[in-house]
């Protein structure tokens, strides 16, 4: 079973807002009228939530100089490998945008090519990822997968974290090749010990499932801890079932419910799912079921069209005692709370 948008609606019996949209039509918009400030103004908030497709909409202004005194190359190569970072890769939103704005993606990119081509021949391993995940997924060219994961690992070997996370993550996949979980576990190493968050969460599963390595719940946990202490919000949930469960650490309720704070101020919907089945159920914290009425909204909406039979069971204990007007106000606080994080209030 999966929870529709519609089936949201009726729960809560208010709209449901598209956050990663908003100000994105409006920056649309303007960009379309060459009215590049308002679009850099627009799409800059979206794309510093961590919105892949306005993080490469902002690259293009930057790269292009547009609404700007000139072309900036270094802002240009932090948005788009920011977009590269993050591994899903919005492409043809991005090309159909494009596309609506009457402008070519090829044309978009010329700029982008001509600036870090060469700088990719010479060796600069930023240079290479950021050339990698342009010619694999064909932006400004034809889509060459070969090519792509050639200077991907090129910028692996330059000791590029984001590109030993990618490469790690193609070998456990088997992607490009065949499946090398051991390889795999060895190059998330090098990214993790770089301090690459997401290598050092990715890093900590395996030692947890011992996949590529033998399996270790204590260096699990320190991954986990140490992903978590930077701020990734897959690693401090993970940490949160950890110390709720014992596993590599002693078990610990108050530090479980701590972590998985964290995790979901983030907006992270397992997260605020997890809160506030903590909440209903008194673990680490004093039981409370407005707030677990609270975060279950917001973690229903994070993650709509998941489904679960103990998240189910959960909103029907929360609703069989708090009253309607009560979870009409609670709903209210949800929404206003995803407003200010969204930057919309």
């Amino acid at each position: 079973m999966h929870w529709t948008r519609s089936t949201l609606v009726f729960l809560f019996g208010f709209a449901l807002s598209q956050p990663a949209f908003a100000g994105f039509q409006e920056g649309f918009d303007a960009f379309r009228q060459n009215d590049f400030l308002t679009a850099m103004a627009e799409f800059l908030p979206i794309a510093e939530r961590g919105d892949s497709g306005a993080a490469i909409l902002v690259g293009i202004l930057y790269a292009n100089g547009y609404g700007l005194d000139g072309p900036d190359m270094d802002q240009a190569a932090h948005w788009f490998n920011a977009a590269a970072d993050a591994g899903e890769t919005p492409v043809m939103v991005v090309k159909g945008a494009l596309m609506g704005m009457g402008r070519k993606h090829d044309e978009e990119f010329a700029a982008v090519l001509a600036h870090f081509g060469p700088r990719a021949e010479a060796g600069y391993p930023e240079s290479q990822f950021l050339m990698a995940w342009l010619t694999t997924n064909g932006l400004g060219m034809g889509a060459d997968d070969s090519a792509g994961l050639a200077l991907l690992r090129s910028a692996a070997d330059g000791n590029f974290g984001p590109a030993q996370f990618q490469l790690a993550t193609i070998m456990l996949d088997g992607r490009g090749g065949a499946q090398d979980e051991a390889a795999a576990a060895a190059m998330f190493m090098k990214a993790a010990e770089g301090g690459h968050a997401a290598a050092q969460n990715a890093l900590s599963l395996l030692y947890a499932t011992g996949r590529g390595v033998q399996q270790d719940q204590d260096l699990s946990a320190e991954w986990a801890i140490k992903a978590g202490r930077q701020g990734n919000a897959e690693a401090q949930l993970f940490v949160s079932g950890l110390y709720r469960d014992g596993m590599g650490v002693a078990r610990d309720h108050v530090q479980a419910f701590s972590w998985a704070v964290l995790a979901a101020n983030q907006n992270f919907g397992p997260a605020q799912l997890r809160l506030a089945s903590f909440y209903a159920n008194g673990i680490g914290v004093e039981v409370d079921l407005f707030e677990a009425y609270f975060w279950w909204v917001l973690g229903t909406l994070a993650a709509y069209g998941e489904y679960s039979p103990p998240i189910d069971s959960l909103r029907e204990a929360l609703t069989a005692v708090i009253a309607e007007a009560d979870r009409t106000d609670l709903e209210n606080e949800a929404m206003h709370w995803l407003g200010v994080f969204n930057g919309e209030l």
